[in-house]
């Protein structure tokens, strides 16, 4: 694409509004901020790609998810695709293409430790709401916490799995279902 980008620019045969967006095409895509933006993006595919299908058919459970969240919250060190990035914005060269520095205070790369703080966040609204949510809602797991005589209960629980399945999105007769179960 750089190539591309930097022999459109130069072409005479097209306008001169046509070669300005290639230039700034050009630009754009050979700035280290964008190289750094790219491999930070490659490395939370490359993590989103792991549990996506899970998440998307919803056969995952619940600890599944919350581990993932948790992995989310704890990424701290850079992934392989960001390293090259920084390595590549270090040298100024990124797979034989000449990189930039912008040199726009107000168009920073993105922070990676922002970004999966948010990434983190997201998911964790739309499958957990939060530590606490799922932590009250895995007590109705932990066998210490139910009264004596609840594994005869055939009910037992269900309007706690039934507020858990709309909190978590899952489907509420597959939870009960995998709830009796687990009580057995």
């Amino acid at each position: 694409m750089v190539l591309h980008f930097d022999e459109a620019k130069e072409d005479r045969t097209r306008d001169k509004m046509n070669r300005a967006m290639y230039d700034g095409l050009l630009r754009k895509i050979s700035s280290n901020e964008f190289i750094l933006d790219i491999g930070l993006m490659s490395d939370s595919l490359q993590e989103l790609s792991e549990v996506s299908p899970d998440l998307q058919e919803r056969n995952i459970d619940l600890y599944k998810v919350h581990l993932k969240v948790k992995d989310l919250k704890g990424k701290t060190c850079p992934g392989s695709e960001y390293r090259k990035s920084l390595e590549a914005a270090e040298n100024l060269k990124f797979c034989g293409a000449v990189l930039h520095k912008k040199g726009i205070l107000d168009d920073p790369p993105i922070s990676p430790n922002a970004f999966y703080e948010r990434l983190k966040n997201s998911i964790q609204k739309r499958y957990c709401n939060s530590d606490v949510e799922m932590t009250r809602c895995g007590t109705v797991l932990d066998f210490r916490t139910w009264p004596t005589g609840a594994k005869k209960i055939i009910h037992f629980a269900e309007e706690e799995i039934c507020e858990s399945s709309k909190s978590f999105k899952l489907n509420e007769g597959e939870l009960i279902r995998t709830f009796r179960e687990f009580v057995k």
